[in-house]
């Protein structure tokens, strides 16, 4: 098991009462979180401003998690959220892309794919929905729809 494995590392430094790094113990660098720290992670200057690479490092980098992104749309062209949009709904009737660029952006700083491309999202593996409520920088009463599109969905957890 890994807490008797832990126990084992823990005792074997021979010194009654001294740490054990537990990255270098659960990832075995002793520095596991600069694996993650990519040219592709500082693109994103946030990235390091959160600390992110400690998360991921811990495995929480978003997989399982579903981000709805409530705004101008989403850029559906682009690589950074291939196979990652479960649904889409465009209150504006304008259609789902993006024109303002506003969106695509949002949902990049949230969930952009860790590909070695351009910048990554916080939450990397995450999912995304995307509700257009507006074809400009100001939302609209659209607002009152995409929030029942939310409840409708189950985004939200009690």
């Amino acid at each position: 098991s890994i807490a008797l494995e832990f126990k084992k590392a823990f005792f074997a430094t021979g010194t009654p009462g001294s740490a054990v790094n537990i990255d270098t113990f659960l990832f075995g660098a002793a520095n596991a979180q600069s694996q993650f720290e990519t040219a592709e992670y500082t693109a994103g200057r946030f990235l390091s401003t959160i600390n992110a690479s400690s998360a991921y490092a811990r495995g929480y980098t978003g997989v399982g998690s579903t981000i709805l992104i409530i705004d101008t749309g989403i850029n559906t062209n682009s690589t950074e959220f291939k196979n990652k949009i479960l649904n889409t709904i465009d209150y504006t009737g304008t259609g789902i892309l993006d024109k303002v660029g506003h969106g695509s952006n949002v949902a990049s700083i949230a969930a952009a794919a860790r590909d070695g491309t351009g910048m990554q999202g916080v939450a990397y593996d995450a999912n995304l929905l995307i509700a257009k409520v507006t074809d400009n920088t100001s939302p609209r009463n659209w607002l009152t729809y995409a929030a029942r599109y939310v409840c409708s969905t189950g985004a939200l957890a009690g």
